[in-house]
């Protein structure tokens, strides 16, 4: 038992000493960057062109976004399209036009904001692309492999349909938007499953 108390004890000290440490540590480390980053936000101006608004997963990004632009001393704008392109249009070139620090936008398709994307970065704004990618590369993209979903849900369908025991060898894909990225991108990574498996 007295070995039992000792051992405890100690482990006890340890712990504490370990804690004191961590502390002190925790005290005189900083996150690499995280300083120029911070100093880099305030003040910049963000102007956020989605499809629409009226998405649930819209919603929670924006969300999010205006907390962080309170916190970190940025400002957040919405130029809400409604899901119509025409409008959207509108909203990017009103977006550009206002020369933010940054545009996010959300593509409706490859080809709609192509143009204009080339034209913001042409004026020297930042753009990421959330989501749906554009034919125009940007400074970033923040999203999905299409390509590598198209792979994994199809690749899933083929071992249930080519099995001994599948009921059917046929699969049918219903596609959104024919020309979103996620479509185009998806069904490259499909055909490529179909090609292997033909049957």
């Amino acid at each position: 038992m007295k070995i039992f108390k000792k051992c405890l004890l100690a482990g006890m000290a340890a712990l504490a000493l370990l804690g004191v440490a961590q502390v002190a540590s925790a005290q005189e480390t900083d996150q690499v960057g995280r300083a120029a980053y911070l100093d880099g936000v305030k003040g910049k101006k963000v102007i956020f062109v989605p499809i629409s608004q009226g998405m649930d997963l819209n919603q929670a990004w924006v969300m999010v976004w205006q907390r962080h632009a309170a916190r970190y001393g940025f400002t957040l704008e919405v130029r809400d399209p409604n899901g119509d392109t025409n409008a959207g249009i509108r909203a990017m070139q009103g977006a550009i036009a206002e020369k933010p620090d940054l545009i996010i936008g959300q593509n409706p398709d490859v080809q709609t904001y192509a143009r204009l994307l080339k034209q913001a970065q042409a004026a020297g704004i930042k753009v990421l692309q959330v989501n749906m990618q554009s034919a125009t590369q940007t400074d970033s993209y923040v999203g999905n492999d299409w390509i590598e979903m198209g792979r994994l849900e199809m690749g899933e369908l083929a071992k249930h349909c080519t099995g001994p025991n599948a009921v059917s060898h046929k699969v049918v894909w219903l596609a959104g938007v024919q020309t979103g990225a996620a479509n185009i991108y998806m069904r490259t990574g499909i055909d490529e499953v179909l090609k292997a498996n033909p049957e």
